[in-house]
């Protein structure tokens, strides 16, 4: 949540950030075409867990086009799982990996006219990065590679926000607008049933709850704690264009004006 001083008033805004670009031949995701112009933040895949280079490149040109905040998503090289097992990758590899994505996305970028802004790790590798000193380390060296001082983004109080801030590295901090919480502020494990928030108006009560309480819900029906600069949602689920209408609906209603961190 993000407090602005408006002339003698203060004004709630929250950066809204999806999943976007992650379309291949073998599963097509269209969704993009309606949530990107109603978001304010896109993290479009690099071409690994997900992502042709004709859905990565639709993504980004109407991100551009919106003149929505442009985040790249690198995963595990992992498509028959969409990167959401961890894989044992060796530092080299993770490395080449992380930086052939970046690379392959920026090449798309640029020749659109746009910018990459951030960088979001996905599924297992946001995950690793969130509780492994090494990796992380590793995984910020490869941003940082790429383009010195761009901001990272993931949940706070893990080893991933302490490896940026020993190392004075912008970390901005995400809650999860569709995932389910539990008590210590974790997700619930989607290998679990009911890890996701499925009806939009659960969704959208959710996230207002983050942008203006910073709080949420957890599964144990207590309401916890938690800090988020910008709110995810899916764009991969089956629903995701009627959940982020009625999440944009339900923020504005609450007064929460939307805008990139």
């Amino acid at each position: 949540m993000n407090t602005n001083d408006q002339s003698s008033t203060s004004q709630l805004t929250i950066d809204l950030n999806v999943d976007v670009g992650e379309g291949t031949a073998e599963c097509r995701i269209d969704s993009d075409v309606f949530l990107i112009p109603l978001t304010t933040s896109a993290n479009i895949a690099c071409g690994a867990h997900g992502g042709d280079p004709g859905f990565v490149e639709r993504a980004v040109r109407l991100a551009v086009e919106h003149r929505v905040q442009i985040g790249a998503h690198p995963g595990y090289p992992d498509r028959a799982n969409f990167g959401r097992l961890a894989m044992a990758l060796s530092e080299a590899q993770l490395q080449d990996t992380v930086g052939e994505q970046l690379n392959f996305l920026n090449s798309i970028v640029v020749r659109e006219g746009g910018k990459i802004g951030y960088v979001k790790p996905h599924g297992a590798l946001y995950h690793a990065c969130g509780k492994d000193a090494e990796l992380a380390n590793c995984f910020v060296d490869c941003v940082q590679r790429f383009s010195e001082g761009l901001p990272i983004v993931g949940q706070a109080e893990t080893v991933c926000q302490e490896v940026c801030i020993d190392r004075k590295i912008r970390f901005v901090t995400e809650a999860f607008g569709d995932r389910v919480y539990l008590n210590g502020g974790q997700l619930k494990s989607r290998s679990r049933s009911g890890a996701m928030l499925e009806s939009p108006e659960d969704v959208a009560r959710q996230v207002v709850a983050i942008a203006t309480q910073s709080k949420v819900l957890a599964d144990s029906g207590e309401w916890i704690s938690v800090d988020a600069e910008t709110i995810c949602l899916h764009g991969d689920t089956q629903n995701a264009n009627e959940v982020i209408a009625a999440v944009r609906a339900r923020l504005l209603d609450a007064g929460v004006q939307l805008r990139s961190f």
